[in-house]
């Protein structure tokens, strides 16, 4: 069951149980730039204290968890598709920051005309110190 609250949380959704945690999650193959799990753990961060304490950011799934310091967000390793209903019926809400892959693949290469431009402007220097 999918219910969409846009403007703001509806309490007839909220499932008994829960001892005031909010489960966030984020699915996809998450090694992915695209998938914007670090967007998802940025906002989670800048959650206020009394908030983020009741509230978990479930990362799911990676080839390569990273780790992190903050216990309440939980990075998953590779998920199964037989695995991902039951982990879904156990969040509240599900996040989905991804980024166009268009636009990660142009600031991908606009990073390596800027290093290409670098490097061009240290060897000119390097030429016009050896040309004296």
């Amino acid at each position: 069951m999918v219910n969409l609250c846009p403007y703001g949380f509806d309490k007839r959704f909220h499932r008994a149980g829960l001892f005031g945690i909010v489960n966030f999650c984020v699915l996809g193959r998450l090694d992915n730039a695209w998938k914007g799990a670090d967007t998802a753990v940025e906002g989670f961060k800048k959650l206020p204290d009394e908030v983020r304490r009741h509230c978990r950011l479930h990362l799911a799934s990676y080839d390569n968890p990273p780790p992190f310091t903050d216990p309440n967000i939980q990075a998953c390793g590779w998920m199964s598709s037989e695995e991902i209903p039951e982990f879904l019926q156990q969040m509240d809400v599900m996040l989905v920051p991804s980024r166009d892959e268009e636009v990660m693949r142009l600031r991908k290469e606009l990073r390596e005309v800027k290093e290409e431009r670098d490097i061009l402007r240290k060897a000119a220097a390097i030429f016009s110190r050896v040309k004296r």
